[in-house]
């Protein structure tokens, strides 16, 4: 057989196999974000960016014990397009995501909004599974994350210009007896799915995070102007607000899904935390279970900011506060 029917054959045998098997482009680990980026919003699914570097121990040990296991690239690229970034190599990119420590993993949407971090070493069983969780919230949610075409949302800028005390403490809101739970709401953008029991998680027992971020006060949100984000309904004042969260949940939302991140890092109990003890550090809200534990986490901020993580609903320890 001549060598270009050859060679030929071979590449259409291989082209088969990829197809049968599933092993594809959505299965390999992508060296450039842009065409990962392209792909994703393609194939619509998330993207998944590995940060790491040549002179990282950690690194390594992930790429040697979990990422070249047998199967493991097969059952990630079932749910998510994979970028491999070199933070030496492009700087920009980790700049533009905050990325501070290797290794570290982002998970996005295909136009860039964020669903969830996480750091460190992980082994693959625990890995796979969080990439897993990430792809089903993106599928539950993704018509919260998909611009809207029907001109119901005003887009206005987000200021990006204030700049507070390092870590100022939130006064505790007004004694509430509203429940931390409700019945579906329905506010200017999609219809919040209900849990399974007909409820609705509410974040910041239904305070408007946006309003709290910008004024530093306590001011109860509208159930017409309703976003979820990773699972939890927040009510927002407006429609103005809604679209702000909505270009940036990121920068309004509680770390950690409100847990406490004194009791999920040093303890690893994912505990939510309540409005009564809630405090920003560098521009980020966390809430804390008590006096005590956001005192311990103004001593040493470092220990529970520079790891992030994904936490998922199902780990939190009780009801949401």
């Amino acid at each position: 057989m001549p060598a270009g029917i050859l060679i030929a054959a071979r590449s259409l045998a291989a082209a088969v196999i990829l197809c049968v098997t599933g092993v594809g482009p959505a299965a390999e680990w992508y060296g450039d974000f842009g065409v990962a980026q392209k792909d994703a919003a393609r194939l619509d699914r998330p993207m998944l960016l590995h940060f790491h570097a040549e002179w990282c121990v950690p690194c390594k040990q992930m790429q040697r014990d979990v990422f070249i296991a047998p199967g493991f690239l097969t059952a990630l690229g079932r749910h998510v397009i994979a970028v491999k970034i070199d933070v030496d190599h492009d700087r920009d990119i980790a700049r533009r995501f905050g990325v501070e420590s290797v290794p570290t993993d982002l998970f996005l949407t295909p136009d860039g909004r964020v669903l969830g971090e996480m750091n460190g070493v992980r082994s693959g069983e625990d890995y796979l599974r969080r990439v897993a969780a990430i792809n089903g919230q993106y599928e539950r949610l993704k018509s919260f994350y998909v611009a809207r075409s029907d001109g119901k949302i005003p887009l206005s800028a987000v200021n990006d210009d204030g700049k507070g005390p390092r870590f100022p403490t939130l006064d505790a809101p007004e004694p509430d007896d509203r429940p931390s739970v409700s019945k579906p709401v329905v506010g200017p953008g999609p219809v919040v799915k209900a849990r399974s029991d007909g409820t609705v998680l509410l974040g910041l027992k239904g305070h408007s995070p946006v309003t709290l971020f910008e004024t530093r006060k306590w001011v109860k949100g509208d159930k017409r102007f309703a976003w979820e984000h990773q699972g939890l309904t927040y009510l927002m004042a407006s429609a103005d607000e809604v679209a702000k969260f909505r270009q940036n949940a990121q920068r309004y939302a509680p770390r950690l899904l409100g847990c406490d991140p004194v009791l999920y890092f040093d303890e690893n109990r994912a505990v939510p935390g309540s409005t009564q003890f809630a405090a920003y550090f560098e521009e980020s809200l966390y809430l804390f279970t008590s006096a005590a534990t956001r005192a311990q986490f103004r001593e040493k901020p470092e220990n529970y900011t520079r790891r992030r993580t994904v936490l998922l609903i199902d780990e939190l320890e009780s009801v949401l506060r």
